[in-house]
């Protein structure tokens, strides 16, 4: 009771108590400080392991220092009571601010995560986990600052955990609101990563006042926790920026090996957060993150003076200089009549030496039409010699040039030098003389022709370049092993950061080349290899912070990208904890066209299915600047355009990603994909598209092996709209996992409204293993999800929306290991068994549904094995017809 004196200490109030304890305030009477003084029921002291772990928190806590955890400052016994003495810390926990305040702003929820990560960090550096990181447990001081408690308390375990009571084990397993999956199974194998786990539920409460799955009881959220993916937290705070939800998403996830690795990966996550969101450190040495306050109001002088005072110096030099040149000369005659009596100057024959004698003349109205002659320090043009001059050609050289006129008379010069004469200036040197007019034709000259132009001879160097200047840009650009030349470069990016509207890149290399990530913004460019090599473009990502290293490994703003007979891949290693990776990103409206390419995205798990999650070889985004139109309306989303032609996609990813209702057009026309995800897959949007925006894909012998479906749509509560998706499939093959719908839409309203969403046009497409064709999911858990079988799906569609679909097992001529991961396998594995007596197009392939392998791109592959199939089939006159054994 207060007024209790345990040991030296004096308790002075009760502050507060849990599972292991009861806290009071009390007082250090031998050094005079206030402490915390937690003391262990006389019950539990009974029980020897709540002992032991009442000793074990102490001694772990203890070997902690770090002004971001509650230090502990003794240990001991009086009266059969045990105790832990530690720092007192006047202030509040997150769950009380949080019950008072509602939801915390952003930036002071960022700021209190960033401190726990760093006591996090400061812990696992000790070997210590705390395993029971909750709200409650996270005390805020009035200045911002935030201690840590309770460090170490679910590190012990029950000598029986077998027979323990779930509901006794917030002890050991720490709170079922925030505890981590595999700590849930077992606590023994919780290590840091639980830790960033509950950080993460923490941060969500911190976020939407209460934690991801607050209903249900104990055994019902630790299912959750198990499988159920926590929700959007924009959800509840539509406001907060992608970066929150992502970090968010990442520390909670499932796996502990999609999650932080350590604290101080979330701690540079955070920090990019903090910056974006404008949040600054108290001082230099601070580890408290605030928002800098608004800046005080700037007074006139203030907001004016800054360009007020550049434009006072500017009006200052302008009048100095003004000045100065009013002061010339007076004597000097204005420079028209200079012109003038240049003009009217003679030049007399060669090898004379005359005294220049001028000749006024009356002013014509051309004389100030037109400039002086072409001339330079290096050489002046004769009349004669326009459209023949070349660099280091004389006089000479010229027959017209060359003979002397009537009046004048001259001699053959002696040399090169001897044939450069200026217009209207002595004859000093060897040359035809001309009166002045003869040079420029006169206006009043019904014959008269405008002055050459330098561009109408090649031959004519450009004024004030030398003629050994660099030819006019060819609009090729190549990428080789190396850069001698001014259009070469031994990079993609390098050239496409230096290429122009309409230009070429050719890459002049064989085999695999790595690149860093490209965007390209407002420019139309085409890549091809040049003749005779097979280059492979590589993207292999090594920096986990997307400023570094983007998360799009070529990005398209406002533009065209053309790729030609040209290989890529992504290489995403395992030990980089990021998801959301493609190998192209759009922005907007632009376009993307693929001829005779490979898509590559290796991301491969132990288990030959995706490793990270959401990595996709196309995502489709609006632009960073797409919103509302000038008078204020929605607007327009521009549509993007992606095209494929005898084109590969195969690996671990989705192929085409589309993101908050962007617009696509997908034509791909023979070609194959190989993905142990979905073909498309599409989230919602806030704010309910135009009807003119759609998702429209033309798919025509397309052999497609979708291991997550063909189509996967996902509304949330706080995204409930979606863009109508247009299939038009023609000739297509399509191959899902056993119980995987082909098409599948998640938090959905109602049925009917869902399928609204879709339109289907197919003529003449084989499913194979498709088990469900339509799975509509409603957003309450409690409805459950409506199936579609696949008769259910023909008669939906009718005969004009569907044609002669067919389930019959298909005749491959190979077939892929099953041990080899989808990112190895190459056309050949999925050929079909063709023979000799099908009916055959013009250029002799078997009329058969699928891809034309031979048009596809050549990649290497290990030896396939074969697998004989009973079934074959051609089509005749408009009908299939199965041939083979039963």
């Amino acid at each position: 009771m207060p007024g209790d004196r345990i040991g030296f200490f004096e308790l002075v109030e009760y502050v507060g108590g849990g599972g292991m304890g009861r806290v009071f305030r009390a007082i250090d009477t031998r050094l005079g400080r206030t402490v915390a003084l937690k003391i262990l029921p006389p019950e539990q002291a009974a029980d020897g392991d709540a002992f032991q772990r009442f000793q074990n928190e102490a001694q772990s806590a203890a070997r902690l220092d770090h002004e971001n955890i509650a230090r502990v400052y003794y240990v001991g016994e009086d009266r059969d009571l045990s105790y832990i003495v530690s720092e007192f810390i006047e202030g509040a926990n997150v769950r009380s601010l949080v019950e008072r305040k509602g939801p915390l702003p952003l930036a002071e929820a960022v700021s209190y995560t960033l401190q726990i990560a760093e006591a996090l960090a400061h812990a696992d550096s000790q070997n210590v986990v705390h395993r029971d990181i909750k709200p409650s447990n996270v005390l805020v001081t009035s200045e911002g600052r935030v201690k840590l408690i309770d460090m170490g308390l679910a590190r012990m375990r029950q000598s029986d955990p077998d027979g323990a009571d779930l509901t006794a084990s917030g002890v050991t397993l720490g709170t079922f609101d925030y505890i981590s999956p595999e700590q849930a199974r077992d606590p023994r194998h919780a290590d840091v990563r639980s830790d960033i786990y509950s950080l993460g539920c923490t941060l969500f409460f911190m976020l939407a006042g209460q934690p991801p799955f607050p209903e249900g009881t104990v055994l019902q959220k630790l299912l959750q926790h198990q499988g159920d993916q926590p929700p959007d937290i924009r959800q509840f705070r539509p406001e907060l920026p992608d970066e929150s939800k992502q970090v968010l998403e990442k520390m909670m996830a499932k796996d502990p090996r999609r999650r932080y690795a350590t604290p101080g990966e979330l701690e540079s996550d955070l920090l990019m957060l903090a910056g974006r969101i404008g949040l600054q450190p108290m001082s230099p040495t601070s580890r408290v993150w605030l928002t800098p306050p608004p800046a005080p109001p700037v007074s006139f002088l203030g907001r004016h003076l800054p360009w007020m005072m550049p434009m006072a110096s500017l009006l200052c030099v302008v009048l100095l200089l003004d000045w100065f040149w009013s002061r010339r000369d007076d004597s000097l005659p204005p420079p028209a009549e200079m012109a003038r009596k240049d003009r009217t100057e003679a030049v007399v024959a060669p090898k004379s030496l005359p005294s220049p004698t001028t000749t006024p003349k009356e002013k014509q109205p051309t004389d100030e039409l037109f400039p002086e002659p072409f001339e330079s320090e290096t050489f002046s043009f004769l009349p004669g010699e326009w459209g023949t001059y070349a660099p280091g050609s004389t006089a000479g050289s010229n027959p017209s040039a060359g003979q002397p006129s009537a009046e004048a008379g001259s001699e053959s010069p002696a040399s090169p030098a001897s044939s450069v004469l200026r217009p209207g200036g002595p004859a000093s040197k060897q040359g035809a003389a001309w009166p002045a007019d003869a040079f420029w034709p006169r206006l009043d000259n019904e014959a008269a022709l405008s002055p050459p132009s330098i561009a109408d001879n090649p031959s004519l160097p450009r004024a004030g370049s030398s003629a050994e200047s660099a030819p006019k840009r060819s609009g090729v650009l190549i990428v080789g092993d190396t850069a001698a030349g001014e259009n070469e470069f031994t990079s993609l990016g390098a050239a496409c950061a230096s290429a122009q509207n309409g230009d070429v890149v050719e890459l002049r290399f064989n085999g695999p080349r790595e690149e860093r990530p490209m965007k390209l913004s407002n420019l139309q460019v085409t890549v091809r290899p040049g003749k005779g090599f097979q280059p492979i473009v590589v993207f292999r990502p090594d920096e986990i912070n997307p400023v570094m290293y983007p998360r799009s490994m070529l990005t398209l703003s406002a533009g065209r990208l053309t790729l030609i007979d040209v290989a890529v891949e992504l290489h995403v290693p395992r030990d980089l904890p990021a998801d959301n990776w493609s190998l192209v990103e759009t922005w907007g409206g632009q376009s993307l066209r693929l001829e005779r390419c490979s898509l590559t995205v290796c991301n491969v798990s132990d288990q030959l299915m995706t490793y990270h999650p959401e990595v996709a070889f196309i995502r489709a985004r609006p632009a960073p600047d797409a919103g509302t139109s000038v008078d204020g309306a929605p607007a327009a989303t521009p549509l993007a355009s992606i095209e494929l032609v005898d084109s590969i996609a195969r690996g671990e990813a989705i192929f085409l990603r589309v993101e908050e209702l962007q617009p696509v057009h997908l034509l791909w026309d023979n070609g194959l994909l190989v993905t142990t995800d979905a073909l498309l897959a599409a989230g919602g949007g806030q704010v309910a598209p135009k009807p003119d925006e759609t998702l429209r894909l033309e798919l025509r012998r397309l052999t497609a092996i979708v291991r997550g479906g063909l189509c996967r749509l996902t509304s949330t509560p706080s995204n409930p709209y979606q863009l109508t998706v247009q299939f038009v499939c023609t000739d297509d093959v399509f191959v899902s996992a056993p119980g995987v719908p082909l098409v599948e839409q998640d938090g959905a309203v109602g049925v009917e409204q869902s399928r609204q969403r879709l339109v289907w046009n197919g003529d003449g497409n084989y499913y194979q293993d498709v088990d469900v064709f339509w799975m509509v999911r409603n957003i309450d858990p409690e409805i459950p999800p409506e199936a579609m079988s696949f008769e259910a799906w023909k008669t939906y569609w009718g005969p004009s929306r569907e044609n002669q679909p067919s389930r019959s097992p298909l005749a491959w001529k190979r077939y892929p290991n099953s041990d080899r991961p989808l990112h190895a396998h190459t056309a050949a594995d999925y050929t079909l068994d063709y023979t000799l007596d099908y009916p055959t197009f013009g250029d002799g392939e078997a009329v058969a549904p699928g891809c034309r392998s031979g048009r596809l791109p050549p990649l290497p592959s290990e030896p396939l094995m074969k697998r004989p199939s009973p079934t074959r089939f051609f089509r005749d006159n408009g009908s299939v017809r199965r041939s083979g054994k039963d």
